[in-house]
């Protein structure tokens, strides 16, 4: 059973921020920002020795309804504005995912194929890698990667 945040916390759906209701331990002030941003970017909450994801708290607290997997639209985690959250599926979630750090083509999903030395194309769907082709250049490769990325994904697609 999920706690009743409405009686301790407001959501701010243009700002994207929750502000305390009442004080959850006595050093909090009424009307302080709730939160803080944790290491990988999300901003989390501590009620009564749990720790929740904000924007989850925020949705709940807009709708009723505990969501299943959100997606921040523009990829950045600790934006809890209203428009910039959305409910989505694992897949699509991932579809909205950023290139990742280790990524040395400069292109999603585009990495160098050393033994046929060719630019090769993947995509990740429903946890799984399905390959795209080789191309000779990584922006043939990248363009390929977005097209499926549109078919699969549509507006969750994101192409950097």
């Amino acid at each position: 059973m999920k706690p009743k945040f409405e009686k301790w916390l407001r959501y701010y759906p243009r700002l994207g921020i929750l502000r305390w209701i009442k004080s959850p331990v006595n050093v909090t002030p009424v009307g302080s920002v709730a939160g803080f941003t944790m290491q990988h970017g999300y901003r989390c909450i501590c009620f009564r020795g749990r720790y929740y994801l904000e924007h989850r708290v925020a949705w709940y607290l807009k709708t009723g309804k505990w969501p299943k997997p959100l997606d921040h639209k523009d990829g950045n985690r600790a934006n809890n504005k209203w428009a910039n959250l959305r409910e989505a599926t694992n897949s699509q979630n991932q579809g909205n995912k950023k290139k990742g750090r280790n990524n040395t083509s400069g292109y999603k999903g585009v990495c160098w194929h050393k033994p046929s030395r060719s630019w090769c194309a993947m995509i990740e769907l429903n946890g799984r890698q399905k390959w795209l082709g080789r191309h000779d250049t990584p922006e043939l490769a990248h363009a390929a990667y977005i097209k499926a990325a549109r078919t699969h994904f549509g507006e969750f697609a994101r192409a950097a």
